[in-house]
């Protein structure tokens, strides 16, 4: 190139200080927000992927380009040609020369990063395909475009930038035309990568505020190619007489191009570092507020130690007065209020029969004294024969432990056979409602584990339950129930007029305790039992009230266990590296015996998908979740789990993996889920799982267990150590004593009717109008059931149509009851409520499809079900 004949205008003005000093800048933030990237993949997320490798070769190309700036600085860059000598102008052409070869390098790595990442979060061809073409343009376009600019010259490469050497080279327009193509491609990938999380945001059911908060926070490539659109404007410089001078502005755009594309690649996947700094600043904050507390806490002690000296009489802890048989150590003189009773969040009153204020011991509960009757005389049990029937006087009293469904349907029918019946109900909540209370989690079990599980650390086990509250159940927000309601209600109590055809839960729990009106006066509310036992021929039951210093000690002849232990303890299978998996991600793993709606999966740090979030707290009140990141797994999918798996579908990742070795009658496929066969191992270093099929699901983020629970009934461990493995005779009695009874043990049944028919049996067999075969009859019934389906819960297991032909023998024996009169009786499932039980699934499925209509619907005709061809 000729330097030019003419001196500029400005004179030999020197602009290489303001480029020095950009190149400078530009390149330190690039190296910061790739170092923040990978600090954040490396010790928080522990996972490089293939989308960081692009941009560290992006930086490296930036490296080499600010040694290339340099090198050009030192030859004129940034002054007029006119003033430069032939070899300095010669020597800047050939590093200009490299310098644009690694600025088409650095882009197309740091477009190539992008579409990576976007990968990430696509589920679909229609998403997919475009981004991989993007990727395979992007690399074809870079090397034709980077071989046509290497070898504009020939034979000889150096012509292009010594004109003394032999050979040709491209004409000034051709140049042009390489460099305004790069710039075209560059403009229209950074605007097609910017608008393409519009396309997948569109169907996420977030707020539209806030999918365009995330679009905008996604598309920070529109900065980018509006760039581009400028420095191709400005291209025409670039092949003046005077590029050290002219193509200045050219240059300027074009750093901040390959700064902002970096950028753009790189903040959504600072979100897991930036939700650890918030953690530390909050704990720190925490930790603030805590010696605060801690200084006022210690001076209110003086203060009080000062009172005390000067004759205070300020009450001081009032020492524990164990049982005889409590079990309470001396050591502890002193009770704490959180040792009094294994509960919390109580209010309202001990119940209508008890004495004194709230939160005393009732008197009615200490040692020796009675609960409606003489319980204190210990006169032996009436039978007609213990081998054969179990009958219990009129006047002797029956303890029922829950005040859930199952134990109200037991004290009515029981009443309803014989009112002379000495009943008492204790529930250990503050209302009656048993499984159907919704309970929040306490404020420690939501936050996240962190790593930090207060040695409890041996299994999956361990981890999972070691914040799970005694009064949990597992309601969560919006459930639904799985059984339409004729199905569902009881027999003599129909749902109010305008219920939904599948109730919410807070309407059932409602409607129990409606029905509970008329049994107030027997039920104690905030008594916890804590262990049942056999005494000579009654039943002791150690019981601790709320508030209690102690426990009290109280004679049954008859118990009915109406908590049965289904819901209380999660089951999990035996997946190989499943502990493992626990430990290194404690935060990862869920039951759905704590899940209360999907916020864990919103919140909680994307460990092998990048994300940024804003801090829903923060004063600017921005509350931009990047949920779609978050990659789910769903082992298990029973009813419950079909509402689960919507919930969390709706804040993350597509799709939602889900695995059952079984189909669930209640599970529809979604457009967001996957389906995949039985899990069968995990792997903590690659975070993968694999299935039957032998297929293998990487880059997971959370577990979600819908696997159902073990059966836990420790207040009856010395009767029955095992009673999951016990066969109770019709699921009822136990045969060696059969006035200790189970109510519900079993499992995949409607739940209400079904405790109706066993109340019904167990009332005319205690009232001695039913008798008991003899305990060898029985063992040969528990004999017959285990061989065909087995122990434990499979002997309890009844799939529809075996809990409809349950109930029916039920009802049968019922009705060979001594005495004309028939009494109280269960429902008879005829051949209409047989059928309505055995579409309630397809009746679910059809009603979750309504969407937000669902709420209208109040019966099965509105979603196109008949019973009968002439029907409706």
């Amino acid at each position: 190139m000729q330097k030019p004949q003419h001196p500029p205008d400005i004179g030999n003005a020197d602009r290489s200080g303001g480029i020095l000093a950009t190149s400078i800048l530009a390149l330190v933030l690039v190296l910061i927000f790739i170092a923040l990237r990978f600090a954040t993949r490396i010790w928080l997320v522990k996972r490089v992927g293939w989308d960081d490798w692009c941009i560290v070769f992006a930086g490296f190309g930036h490296i080499i380009g600010m040694g290339l700036i340099a090198k050009q600085i030192g030859y004129g860059f940034g002054r007029p040609a006119y003033y430069l000598t032939e070899h300095g102008l010669q020597e800047f052409m050939k590093y200009a020369y490299g310098e644009w070869l690694q600025t088409f390098a650095t882009l197309t790595f740091t477009k190539i990063s992008i579409c990576l990442l976007l990968l990430r979060i696509t589920i679909t061809k229609a998403f997919i395909i475009p981004l991989y073409a993007a990727i395979g343009i992007l690399a074809v376009s870079n090397v034709i475009l980077s071989l046509c600019w290497i070898f504009q010259c020939t034979p000889h490469l150096d012509k292009a930038w010594n004109t003394k050497m032999p050979g040709h080279c491209f004409s000034k327009g051709q140049l042009e035309r390489i460099i305004i193509s790069q710039a075209i491609i560059s403009i229209i990938s950074d605007y097609f990568l910017s608008a393409f999380p519009i396309f997948i945001l569109r169907k996420v059911q977030i707020s539209f505020r806030s999918k365009v908060g995330l679009c905008l926070l996604m598309g920070l490539g529109v900065i980018t190619g509006s760039l581009s659109l400028v420095r191709t404007i400005l291209n025409y410089q670039n092949v003046t007489n005077d590029p050290t001078w002219l193509s200045n502005p050219n240059w300027y755009w074009r750093t901040w191009e390959v700064l902002f594309g970096v950028a753009a690649a790189c903040i959504p996947t600072l979100r897991p570092g930036y939700k650890w700094l918030i953690q530390k600043l909050q704990s720190q904050s925490s930790y603030q507020r805590l010696l605060s507390t801690f200084t006022i806490r210690r001076k209110a002690s003086k203060a009080s130690t000062n009172n005390e000296k000067g004759g205070s009489t300020k009450s001081k802890p009032l020492p524990a007065i164990p049982s005889k048989d409590s079990g309470m150590s001396s050591k502890n003189s002193t009770l704490r209020p959180e040792d009094a009773l294994p509960l919390q969040n109580f209010e309202g009153s001990l119940g209508s029969d008890s004495k004194g204020e709230k939160g005393d011991v009732s008197e009615a509960f200490k040692p020796g004294l009675h609960i409606h009757g003489d319980l204190s005389t210990n006169r032996p049990v009436h039978f007609k024969r213990w081998d054969s029937e179990a009958r219990i006087g009129g006047d002797h009293g029956i303890a029922i432990i829950g005040a859930g469904p199952s134990g109200l349907v037991a004290a009515k029918y029981l009443l309803a056979e014989n009112k002379s019946f000495d009943i008492t109900i204790f529930e250990q909540r503050d209302s009656v409602g048993g499984l159907w209370h919704y309970t929040p989690l306490s404020p420690k079990a939501q936050q996240p584990l962190n790593g930090h599980t207060n040695g409890s650390t041996d299994t999956a086990m361990d981890i999972i339950t070691q914040e799970l509250s005694k009064l949990n159940t597992p309601m969560y927000e919006d459930l639904e129930s799985n059984l339409p309601l004729a199905v569902m209600q009881f027999s003599d109590a129909p749902f109010p007029k305008s219920t939904q055809l599948f109730a919410k839960q807070e309407l059932v729990l409602q409607y129990i305790r409606d029905y509970a009106e008329d049994l107030r006066s027997l039920i104690h509310l905030e008594h916890f039992v804590e262990e049942v036992r056999k005494a000579d021929n009654r039943w002791e039951i150690t019981i601790r009230a709320k508030g209690a210093h102690t426990v009290a000690k109280q004679q049954f002849d008859a118990v009915i266990v109406a908590v049965n232990g289904h819901t209380d303890w999660p089951l999990l299978p035996p997946i190989e590296g499943l502990d493992e998996w626990t430990k290194a991600y404690p935060d990862s793993v869920f039951h759905s015996v704590s899940y209360k709606n999907a916020q864990a999966f919103k919140n909680k740090v994307s460990s092998s998908q990048p994300a940024l979030f804003v801090n829903p707290s923060s004063s600017t009140n921005l509350s931009l979740y990047l949920t779609l990141f978050q990659r789910t797994l769903l082992v298990g999918v029973g009813p419950s789990g079909s509402d689960i798996s919507r919930q969390i579908g709706s804040v993350s990742a597509h799709p939602v993996l889900v695995a059952q070795r079984e189909t669930s009658p209640y599970y529809t496929p979604q457009s967001y889920t996957k389906e995949l066969p039985g899990l069968i191992s995990l792997s903590s270093s690659t975070r993968s799982a694999k299935f039957e099929d032998r297929t293998v699901e990487n880059d997971i983020d959370a577990i979600m267990f819908c696997t159902g629970y073990a059966y836990t009934l420790p207040l009856v461990k010395d009767v029955a150590k095992k009673i999951e493995e016990e066969a109770l005779y019709q699921y009822i009695f136990r045969m060696e004593t059969p006035t200790l009874a189970f109510m519900e043990m079993n499992e995949k049944i409607a739940p209400f009717p079904f405790a109706e028919c066993q109340a019904a049996v167990l009332a005319r067999v205690w009232s001695g109008r039913l008798s008991l075969p003899s305990v060898e009859e029985m063992e040969q019934w528990g004999k017959e059931i285990i061989e065909k389906r087995g122990v434990g819960r499979g002997f309890y297991a009844l799939d529809p149509p075996a809990d409809l032909e349950y109930m029916n023998e039920m009802y049968e024996w019922c009705c060979k009851a001594e005495g004309k009169d028939r009494g109280k009786m269960p429902k008879f499932w005829g051949k209409k409520e047989w059928w309505e039980r055995m579409m309630a699934a397809e009746m679910k499925k059809e009603f979750n499809q309504r969407g937000e209509e669902r709420g209208k619907v109040e019966g099965y005709k509105e979603l196109g079900f008949r019973f009968g061809e002439g029907e409706g």
